[in-house]
């Protein structure tokens, strides 16, 4: 099959970021009714009057949901990267396309450059509203204060991730190693999270550990819908939710102070479950002492974590329950 495999790719420099964006040249198509695609078995989406594409992994599966089918189901497949789809399944996402009662919902298509071809990211209701990872970084840039500074960015097959952190006000733990504070900003292209997300985020220097927030109080989060590029909140919503984690910020000693309890350990084990291998999960709880260690070192042990893993949602979830910890005990 023709799939693309979109790649990760980190960046130290926000400008090469920039080009690289550029060369993407995103795009969305103008709707059309659902019953105007067939996808062949070679993995090829073809859509009356706009044209034929490529698919990445991605949109793969997102033309299979748009087919009625499980993508559970597929799993199989998707790992033995057949080159065909089956033609029995092809022709039941067909007909599903043409014949269900979703035949007439209109969509879109999200896609990409690819040379002289187009490559689809992702598949999304005609109420999306794209908003390029391009135009978020150019967005960023324009709102924010001189002394925040890049300190990684993340272009993810499925979102793009860029934080930025105050060189000049940082925080200090129970020991003295320096944190540095600021904003995680996260965007999706495609049709998967469908929204532009502004959060807390902290990253403790000597470790290169970060910390991100979930919590209504430290995010905003703004649906592709309506005019994303020019929404008047953002420059306020990014200031407000700096200046209190900021505030927050200033109490990171007293984690220092505060104990480890079973009842701490009950709460986070969900989420670690959720991320790692109930088998991990299992040995890193082994490996918390409550008679001695604070909550200051299980924040620094579960913000380790995500270096170890590869999946860029699960990272992102452990570097929540970081967050959650800090939120839970300084707030």
């Amino acid at each position: 099959m023709q799939i693309i495999a979109e790649q990760s790719k980190n960046y130290s420099d926000l400008e090469i970021l920039r080009q690289d964006l550029a060369l993407r040249d995103v795009r969305e198509t103008k709707p059309f009714p659902l019953q105007e695609m067939n996808l062949t078995k070679d993995g090829v989406l073809q859509v009356n009057g706009i044209g034929e594409f490529m698919l990445s992994d991605l949109a793969l599966l997102d033309a299979v949901r748009r087919g009625g089918l499980q993508v559970q189901s597929f799993q199989n497949f998707f790992g033995e990267q057949k080159e065909v789809l089956d033609e029995a399944v092809a022709s039941a996402i067909n007909s599903f396309y043409k014949h269900s009662r979703f035949a007439s919902s209109e969509v879109k298509l999200i896609t990409r450059a690819n040379g002289n071809d187009r490559v689809v990211l992702g598949i999304p209701s005609k109420s999306y509203c794209l908003l390029t990872n391009e135009q978020v970084v150019e967005k960023v840039v324009k709102t924010l204060s001189p002394n925040l500074q890049l300190t990684r960015a993340n272009l993810y097959p499925s979102f793009m991730e860029i934080a930025f952190t105050d060189k000049l006000n940082v925080a200090r733990d129970r020991v003295g190693e320096v944190v540095e504070y600021g904003n995680n900003f996260l965007n999706s292209e495609g049709s998967r999270v469908s929204s532009f997300l502004v959060s807390s985020f902290c990253f403790r220097l000597v470790c290169k550990n970060g910390a991100t927030a979930a919590e209504k109080m430290f995010t905003a989060r703004y649906i592709h819908r309506g005019d994303m590029e020019n929404n008047g909140k953002f420059s306020e919503d990014t200031r407000n939710i700096f200046d209190r984690f900021s505030l927050m910020m200033q109490s990171l000693p007293k984690l220092g102070d505060i104990p480890v309890t079973e009842k701490l350990i009950s709460q986070i084990r969900p989420t670690l479950i959720e991320t790692l291998r109930t088998k991990d999960t299992d040995e890193f709880i082994k490996g918390i002492d409550t008679s001695k260690e604070t909550v200051s070192d299980l924040w620094n042990k579960i913000t380790n974590l995500p270096h170890r893993i590869q999946n860029p949602q699960s990272k992102l979830k452990l570097e929540q329950l970081g967050f959650k910890l800090l939120s839970m005990h300084l707030c």
